[in-house]
């Protein structure tokens, strides 16, 4: 399994996990929190992929539309809020 499928099995399967969203062009993050941005792929090798952690809103929506333009159709760039748990443990 790579983090691709990882990330939707977590979603799909009811587990505890990060509130991810996947980033599009017209994406808005809001301003005043900090956020992470994640990226993965379908295929090929997914181990140290770009990321961005705890960036405030401007700078990782730039950091977010770059990835989509250099992943491209066969990449996921996905984002939530910085250390957001709704469970620990």
């Amino acid at each position: 399994m790579n983090k691709l499928q990882g990330f939707y099995r977590l979603r799909q399967g009811g587990l505890p996990a990060v509130p991810w969203q996947t980033f599009a062009p017209d994406t808005r993050l809001e301003e005043g929190i900090l956020w992470t941005v994640r990226s993965a792929v379908e295929r090929g090798d997914d181990q140290n992929l770009p990321r961005l952690v705890g960036a405030p809103a401007a700078e990782a929506e730039t950091f977010a539309l770059g990835l989509l333009g250099e992943l491209g159709p066969g990449g996921l760039v996905v984002y939530y809020p910085y250390f957001v748990a709704e469970k620990s443990g």
